[in-house]
């Protein structure tokens, strides 16, 4: 089954689950993709859960006969899951970028409104990319931080708490930058934009080869036999 089909099937299979099955199987699908980096074999994992979880639907068991304990479920499950090749955690570190990726080329659309004409030919304009995106950097480094450190500590039945300790988190990292603006928007980093001066040509081919090496990942990534 290729990996494009498997995500299709899971996503049938979870709508067939209800009640306590539905609510376990959200627990350990939360839990595993905080401990598991690699969303391609997260599915391929989860697969086998839903297929056994369904298996006992039918039977009409109830879910304390598979599930005793929903942590030690989701420890075991983690404990027998064999790491990735290198390759493959490349392949699916991309495809899970991929999204990010085309989103930053759309910020260059912006650096497109301030070109220099002055060169007269439209493909040697000159455009001035900005390539720190502090706020983003800085937006993308507190989240990190935030997810890595709910993830490490996270457990399946720690589910339901989890968004709100986000929030909560989140809330006291806005205050703080809020308190601590000017110090942390004087610094080095802040004040020292990296920008790049090049020709709306190289623009152009470089973000074509970017944009289509992440529609080849993706496409790669969909085609893999699982």
């Amino acid at each position: 089954m290729k990996y494009s089909e498997l995500k299709k099937c899971n996503s049938d299979l979870k709508s067939q689950l209800n009640g306590d099955y539905y609510s376990t199987y959200k627990d350990v699908e939360h839990y595993l993709r905080a401990k598991i980096k690699s969303t391609i074999d997260i599915d391929i994992v989860l697969y086998d859960i839903l297929n056994m979880f369904l298996d006992g639907q039918n039977r009409g068991e109830d879910i304390s006969n598979i599930v005793e304990n929903i942590d030690d479920f989701g420890r075991e499950v983690l404990k027998n899951y064999t790491k990735p090749s290198f390759l493959s955690r490349l392949i699916s570190l991309l495809y899970d970028c991929s999204y990010f990726i085309i989103a930053y080329f759309i910020l260059v659309i912006f650096s497109l409104l301030d070109l220099d004409k002055s060169s007269g030919n439209i493909l040697t304009y000159r455009v001035n990319l900005d390539l720190s995106l502090q706020g983003m950097v800085l937006g993308f480094l507190i989240g990190g931080i935030i997810i890595f450190v709910l993830n490490k500590y996270t457990k399946p039945s720690f589910r339901k708490k989890y968004k709100i300790i986000q929030i909560i988190m989140s809330f006291i990292a806005a205050i703080l930058i809020i308190i601590f603006g000017n110090i942390i928007f004087n610094t080095w980093f802040f004040e020292n934009p990296i920008i790049i001066n090049t020709s709306l040509l190289s623009l152009i081919i470089i973000s074509l080869i970017i944009i289509l090496l992440v529609l080849y990942v993706r496409k790669l990534a969909n085609s893999i036999e699982t």
